[in-house]
């Protein structure tokens, strides 16, 4: 046997030590509780058959009932310093028999009804020691039952009992010997029977803890699982009320608190999902092929909104029998935004395949046109009204000029060989050049907060034009003067630390952008301003794309506008 098996050995026959220990407690409880009982009645009746309660035999039964309680007190003080139980339990059992057959011989010995004492103990046995314990004792008891029969049948009584307890043989020889046989033979087909039991009792609960661990086991993997997906699960009763919610369910409504919603109606959390509940008798006929999926928009208590897609089913039991019904919902906000920005990029496509033909078409034709005018205004002698008409023209073709070139980069893909930019040098050289132009007033004010050293791979005038362009869109907004915020950082979008992203915001005090426009503004030619052609922030979403990178507009304000360009760092 090897040293680990040898320790596995020793703690299970611990384990089981302790086990017939407590067994001996509740037998010496037990054993209390039963000769009480049994005394009691011992004493009414014989004490009924005697003048005096004074009598010898009653006497020798209440002397017997206190040598019980005593020896009992004895057991159970010592019961902290036993360091064999397996022998101190025999010893209880042998103790159990010697009192039983006392009783029998102080009550009539083969007359007496007390007979059955010993079969009380063999079961006791078998349940403490098992099957040898229980033979043992059967044993024991046939040999203690016999001795006092024997007695009995040869009149040895009157040499040890007083004369009142001496009991005659009232029956023939024969008697006696049936007696003994049926009686031992009762004896040990109880000593087999309640030891099988007793095996059989253990190997059920050891297959029923078996049982209980795997159920254990599989509820906590099947609740693990439902714990663990990313969809939202809530299990609704009949009467579509909440009843069960697992973690990403409290995540995407937003909410630690989820339990407090238990017994509610999920339109309490919901309410758009109302019209897709099998309420009717017609939603509830064709509820699977039609209203079991949809998708709803849901606003959180913190005021974010989001897109969910669901999924709602019945829950059955093994027999077909519905429980209720299983709602599963995803977060698809992402999903959708996706789906605007390819939306986006087809428009864009379409305007740049048109923008192509447009500026092929005129681009020529402007340069003509542009150099007979300047040959005009040299060779000819213009009044001031037709001078100022020429230079009307001129200054349109150069409108249409820059509107071409526009155009041209929105629609042409002019990704350079990316550099190793330093940001925060970059967005000081264009705040250098912004502040120099005329637009800047003195009643902008500039806030520049940027880290050092956050460098990313990109073209560095392409950057300066992305700069360039969300600077001056700023400034417009705020005719009547306000802040312009730059802040720079290193964020870690994703969760993986080794992927971190360079975060580049820019935020101004104007009016703000209204929400009904807000998936619009990256649209080209789409403007709300008196001037421009409304491709700046079209080019600017391209370009960052082309790097790997995107572009967000911060949803929920009401005042200014920030925008959030995440780039990855180099």
């Amino acid at each position: 046997m090897t040293r680990k098996n040898f320790a596995f050995s020793q703690e299970g026959k611990e384990h089981e030590e302790e086990k017939i220990l407590v067994k001996v407690k509740y037998l010496i409880f037990f054993r209390l509780l039963v000769a009480t009982f049994l005394l009691g009645l011992t004493l009414y009746f014989q004490g009924s058959r005697y003048k005096s309660f004074f009598s010898l035999p009653v006497v020798y039964l209440s002397l017997l009932a206190g040598s019980l309680f005593f020896f009992t007190a004895i057991f159970s003080l010592y019961l902290k310093y036993v360091k064999n139980p397996v022998l101190f339990a025999y010893g209880q059992l042998l103790f159990d028999t010697v009192f039983v057959s006392l009783i029998i011989l102080f009550t009539g010995g083969i007359t007496s009804i007390f007979s059955f004492g010993y079969i009380l103990v063999i079961i006791i046995a078998a349940t403490i020691l098992s099957r040898r314990g229980s033979f043992i004792i059967a044993s024991a008891s046939s040999i203690f039952y016999g001795l006092i029969l024997d007695l009995q049948y040869y009149g040895a009584f009157k040499y040890i009992l007083p004369p009142e307890l001496n009991y005659t043989s009232p029956a023939p020889s024969g008697s006696y010997l049936y007696t003994l046989l049926v009686t031992s033979s009762a004896f040990y087909l109880v000593a087999f029977l309640s030891s099988h039991l007793t095996e059989e009792l253990k190997k059920s609960k050891v297959q029923l803890k078996a049982k209980q661990k795997d159920l254990a086991e599989l509820e906590m993997l099947n609740k693990n699982i439902v714990q663990s997906i990313n969809s939202g699960l809530i299990t609704l009763d009949n009467n579509f009320r909440i009843i069960y919610f697992n973690r990403a369910a409290s995540e995407i409504i937003g909410t630690d608190h989820l339990s407090k919603l238990l017994n509610t109606p999920v339109e309490d959390i919901f309410p758009n999902i109302s019209n897709y509940l099998p309420r009717t008798k017609k939603l509830e006929s064709d509820w699977r092929t039609k209203t079991s999926r949809g998708e709803m928009e849901f606003v959180r208590r913190d005021g974010k909104k989001l897109f969910l897609g669901f999924s709602l089913s019945r829950l059955r039991g093994t027999q077909g029998e519905q429980y209720g019904h299983i709602l599963v919902f995803q977060d698809l906000t992402v999903l959708k935004k996706m789906e605007q920005q390819v939306k986006h990029m087809e428009r864009l496509a379409l305007a740049g395949e048109m923008a192509a033909v447009v500026a092929h078409e005129i681009k020529n034709p402007l340069a003509s046109m542009s150099g007979s005018i300047q040959m005009l205004k040299k060779e000819l002698k213009l009044n001031p009204l037709q001078n100022r008409l020429m230079d009307i023209v001129s200054r349109e073709i150069e409108r249409l000029n820059s509107l071409v070139k526009e155009f041209s980069l929105l629609t042409k893909s002019k990704k350079k060989a990316p550099q190793e930019v330093d940001v925060d040098k970059t967005i000081s050289d264009t705040l250098t050049i912004l502040k120099s132009n005329w637009e800047v007033n003195s009643k902008i004010k500039i806030i520049k907060e940027t880290q050092k050293g956050l460098k990313i791979a990109v073209d560095p005038q392409q950057l300066q034009q992305i700069l360039w362009n969300l600077f001056t869109n700023a400034i417009e907004a705020m005719p009547q003067g306000g802040t312009l915020t730059v802040k720079t950082g290193n964020v870690d979008i994703n969760g993986e630390s080794s992927t971190p992203e360079v975060e580049i915001i820019v935020s101004d005090t104007g009016a703000g952008i209204p929400p009904e426009i807000r998936s619009r503004i990256f649209d080209p030619f789409y403007t709300t301003k008196t001037k421009g052609t409304g491709l700046g922030l079209s080019i600017v979403r391209r370009i960052v794309n082309e790097y790997g990178g995107r572009i967000a507009l911060d949803e929920g304000k009401t005042n200014g506008a920030t925008f959030r360009i995440y780039f990855p760092s180099a």
